[in-house]
Parts: structure tokens; sequence; C-alpha cells
């Protein structure tokens, strides 16, 4: 598949970036990582300002991560960059 940051959750399936939603600051509501498949694979991503949005580390393959924001989410700044993505893919979604 591709990457569709434009979709609300955001599907994101390859480490790279940054990545734009076409806003300047954006509020997260949750990342849901899917599918992590082996012991010690990670997933992380950081806004434009070097704020960590997420760091996981699978401890069990197959099993799905998730980490919320809250009821209000998280202020992002900008475009965003997931430097580290061994397997599976992240849905991000926005308020």
């Amino acid at each position: 598949m591709a990457n569709h940051p434009e979709r609300d959750p955001m599907f994101i399936d390859t480490a790279g970036g940054p990545y734009s939603t076409g806003r300047a600051t954006n509020i997260f509501k949750t990342v849901e990582w899917v599918g992590p498949e082996a012991t010690e694979d990670r997933a992380y991503a950081v806004d434009n300002l070097g704020a960590v949005i997420c760091d996981f580390r699978c401890d069990v393959p197959g099993k799905n991560q998730f980490k919320h924001f809250g009821g209000k989410g998280q202020v992002f700044e900008g475009p965003f960059t997931v430097s580290i993505l061994d397997s599976g893919y992240l849905l991000v979604a926005r308020v």
C-alpha cells in the first residue's frame, strides 16, 4: 500500500517524511501501530520541532499498540516524520 496522510485516520506504512497534513499545527487524538511483526521492531515518529508523537517497541508480535492523547488531543507542530517503522503500519487520528 501507500501512505495516505490526507485520510482520517492517516495511514502510514513507510518510514519517511516529512508528512504534511496541510496544517501548521496538528491535533492528534490517537496513534495505533497495527501489525508489528517481530519482538524489538519499532515505530517512532516526531513532529517538526522534535516532540515525540509515538515511540513503540514490539513486545508481543502481532499485538497492536495504542497511544491516546486524551479527550482534547495533543498539539504537534507542522509536518511530522516517521523515522522508524520496522513493520506494520500507523493509524493516526486527528481531532
